[in-house]
């Protein structure tokens, strides 16, 4: 995230969109009902301008025009009629007949569909909510003495707070894969604790992935490994995160992070 603010009444997340992923395809009222967070708000970046995805929009009886969708640029009114003189005279001589004509034509009026060089911005707004503040997973990992934050046991956090964060973040990974996007890396500042439920806001390292990718499937299993292993403070450098948790062997996570790190199968089975 570029930002994480507050005001008088909201939490405010701040992003970007990167060369590769405009923002407002990964955090929109689709990603944010599918987790089942409240009453959020998106606002293009500085402006009290709201961002509404056209397949979550509802009936506006002040809005009929929206029917057919946005307005676009050009069109019809502000372009035509096209002056004969636009034409390049050099192109339509290389095509002949009226498929030639009308091709040249139309491309005239075809709109630039390169994106800005002015990267999306967006800001998510959050009301306040005093008894659940949103937090980092950093902060939170940092504060272990806090009564109010996760319970460490021997600089290790126990296991059903272990369990709660790596689920939330794989089923927003597995939602967010099915769109065709994955994470090459997680760092705790950029995982909040929003309404009950752990929450990755980051543009920087998400990028576009197909089913079929190979290699980027493997980036993303070991970014997953790798957050655990934030989370849990380890430093290792020989063997594989299951040599180092065997504390918590023969549970449901624990055959979760061996299926990824042995089998690459990104899979929690209930």
């Amino acid at each position: 995230m570029e930002s994480f603010t507050t005001t008088k009444t909201n939490y405010k997340i701040t992003l970007k969109s990167n060369k590769n992923v405009d923002v407002n395809d990964v955090y929109n009222r689709i990603f944010f009902s599918s987790f089942d967070i409240e009453d959020v708000r998106i606002y293009k970046h500085g402006t009290d301008e709201e961002v509404f995805d056209d397949k979550q929009s509802t009936f506006n009886k002040d809005k009929i025009a929206d029917t057919f969708g946005d307005e676009q640029y050009p069109n019809g009114y502000t372009t035509l009629p096209l002056k004969k003189e636009d034409f390049k005279k050099k192109e339509l001589k290389k095509q002949e007949g009226v498929y030639g004509f009308l091709n040249n034509y139309i491309t005239s009026y075809s709109p630039n569909n390169e994106m800005d060089s002015s990267l999306t911005e967006i800001d998510v707004t959050i009301p306040i909510d005093v008894k659940n503040p949103i937090i980092s997973l950093e902060h939170i990992l940092k504060n272990q003495e806090n009564e109010n934050i996760l319970y460490i046991i021997n600089n290790n956090i126990d296991y059903d707070s272990l369990e709660k964060i790596v689920f939330d973040l794989y089923i927003q990974i597995v939602f967010l894969f099915e769109k065709g996007f994955y994470f090459s890396e997680i760092s705790l500042s950029s995982v909040l604790y929003v309404q009950d439920k752990y929450i990755i806001f980051d543009m920087k390292s998400i990028d576009v992935i197909k089913r079929n990718d190979i290699e980027k499937k493997k980036i993303l299993n070991n970014t997953f490994l790798n957050i655990v292993k934030k989370i849990l403070k380890l430093d290792y450098e020989d063997g594989s995160l299951i040599d180092h948790i065997n504390k918590i062997k023969y549970t449901k996570l624990y055959y979760f992070l061996k299926r990824i790190d042995y089998e690459g199968q990104l899979l929690w089975i209930y």
